[in-house]
């Protein structure tokens, strides 16, 4: 009897022992979890803003600001073209500069001084890790404690829906300027243009934080207020940058069928250059070039469920993208 009581208590203090050592594993784990976490976060945002950014500036807005740029030089000291006109074009070009320049740019300084080697070896270090603490905790809560804003985008349908159909907004009021708003050569947007970007920008706004109110962890309030305000102002900027562009071009085409020869060179103190076409087909031009290179690439992503920071910076769903930065 003495030695079944001894076998016992050694039986159950090695059982305790292992049970420790084996808390004390998970929190090592869930500690280097959270250090490469961190790291991944703001170099998978980084990436998100580096790539979708400078495809957008390449492919829209050097070429579309280039163009909006002569228009804008050629109309300035004209009678016939309205002031609210001109001062549309000269706010698209700005936009274009401050959201698509400025973005990448400092995304590139970023990421180049982010520690932790490359984006792929942290991505691999992330999964690593979570696969190991997943080992020690097989736990579905303490699982759900670790899921980044970006894995339970992956997993949840329902909230990816929802930023679709936030993107497809965007998207559909570029659209719907472009083919529907009867434009005039030097006179102002019809107002309903502008009353229909305002509501679908507020809405895409609506639909973001209410895609981050529905996933675990509350993402949403790891965002610091100055991040937020940053992410909804620089949002706001990239999709009055597509309006402007849909829009622009629709004022271009306008008034290039008027006077296609005088829309089909510019001047540089007093020396001549002559472009390709007139601007309202290299405009035209520009349209592909943001729906080849930008809109269809981010919506497959999107929907795709691939590379979800490059999506969320091509659709400009900023708000959504800060919160990954953070959580």
């Amino acid at each position: 009897l003495a030695s079944v009581c001894t076998g016992c208590g050694r039986l159950v203090c090695a059982i305790v022992r292992m049970e420790e050592m084996r808390r004390q594993a998970a929190v090592s784990a869930r500690d280097h979890i959270d250090a490469v976490r961190a790291d991944y976060l703001k170099k998978a945002a980084e990436f998100g803003k580096l790539v979708g950014g400078g495809v957008r500036f390449f492919s829209e807005d050097l070429y579309s600001g280039t163009c909006q740029l002569i228009y804008l030089c050629k109309i300035w000291h004209s009678d016939e073209v309205s002031s609210s006109a001109k001062a549309f074009t000269l706010c698209s070009v700005i936009t274009s500069g401050l959201c698509s320049a400025a973005g990448p740019l400092m995304a590139a300084i970023k990421f180049r001084h982010i520690d932790a080697g490359n984006y792929a070896e942290v991505a691999e270090n992330m999964d690593d890790a979570k696969r190991k603490y997943k080992e020690l905790v097989p736990d579905k809560e303490e699982e759900e404690a670790i899921e980044t804003t970006e894995d339970q985008l992956k997993t949840r349908h329902g909230a990816r829906i929802l930023l679709v159909m936030a993107s497809m907004l965007y998207w559909g009021t570029a659209a719907a300027v472009y083919f529907s708003a009867d434009v005039t050569c030097g006179q102002a947007l019809p107002t309903w243009t502008y009353v229909l970007f305002a509501v679908v920008t507020v809405c895409t706004v609506g639909l973001e934080l209410f895609t981050l109110r529905s996933l675990a962890g509350k993402p949403l309030g790891r965002v610091d207020n100055l991040a937020m305000v940053m992410a909804v102002g620089f949002g706001r900027m990239g999709q009055f940058d597509s309006f402007s562009d849909a829009a622009g071009a629709r004022i271009m085409q306008a008034c290039a069928a008027e006077d296609p020869e005088f829309f089909s060179w510019f001047s540089v103190w007093g020396h001549k250059f002559p472009l390709p076409t007139d601007l309202g087909t290299l405009m035209t031009v520009g349209v592909v070039l943001i729906i080849v290179f930008q809109l269809l690439p981010g919506l497959v992503l999107l929907i795709g469920n691939f590379q979800l920071p490059v999506a969320m910076k091509m659709n400009e769903l900023t708000i959504v993208l800060a919160a990954m930065e953070n959580h």
